[in-house]
């Protein structure tokens, strides 16, 4: 009778996940991941990316990040720079959920927007002033008025963009595949 040779075992390879970073995208849904770069000051070492297109920070002792920085540099998003991400429960022990942020990329005016996605592109200046000044990162975002509900929809929590340098902004609104608009007015 043959034996079966099996080798002997060896160790699994285990990395110690300090924090993960997912950037999505607004208007298509998916993460992107190619030509941007993400960093979490102070942590010394460069992310990783994993096979699911996070960005991944080993530890580096006992640091945290104190902010998550993107910069999507060619690509159509604005820069993005959030507050510290919250630190585990257990430190030791943290569940998945704890060690991910996920960033909402919001996009420019250059970005290439797909057919049936209701978008506003714009820019706001101070007319009154000679020369008119360029009103310059100010929250813009859609708002709708549901006849059936006789309500406003739409808010700053959802899709909302700043304008930039030259006061340009580029707000977009995502409706449900149910939904039938009605335009009101001309």
């Amino acid at each position: 009778m043959n034996r079966l040779y099996l080798p002997d075992a060896e160790n699994p390879y285990q990395r110690d996940v300090l924090f993960a970073v997912e950037l999505l995208d607004p208007v298509s849904l998916t993460l992107v991941s190619r030509n941007v770069t993400v960093a979490a000051p102070p942590l010394a070492r460069r992310p990783r990316l994993s096979f699911g297109g996070r960005f991944v920070w080993l530890r580096e002792g006992n640091a945290w990040p104190d902010k998550v920085i993107v910069d999507p540099g060619e690509l159509p998003y604005e820069r993005e720079e959030q507050g510290r991400p919250p630190l585990p429960a257990d430190p030791e022990h943290p569940l998945e959920v704890e060690l991910l942020a996920r960033v909402v990329l919001r996009p420019t005016r250059a970005y290439p927007f797909p057919d049936g996605v209701t978008v506003v592109r714009g820019r706001f200046d101070e007319s009154a002033a000679a020369p008119p000044q360029r009103i310059t990162d100010a929250e813009v975002w859609l708002q709708w008025f549901d006849s059936d509900t006789g309500d406003w929809s739409g808010d700053a929590a959802s899709t909302f963009t700043r304008t930039g340098d030259s006061g340009e902004f580029a707000a977009f609104l995502r409706l449900a595949p149910s939904a039938k608009p009605q335009l009101a007015g001309r």
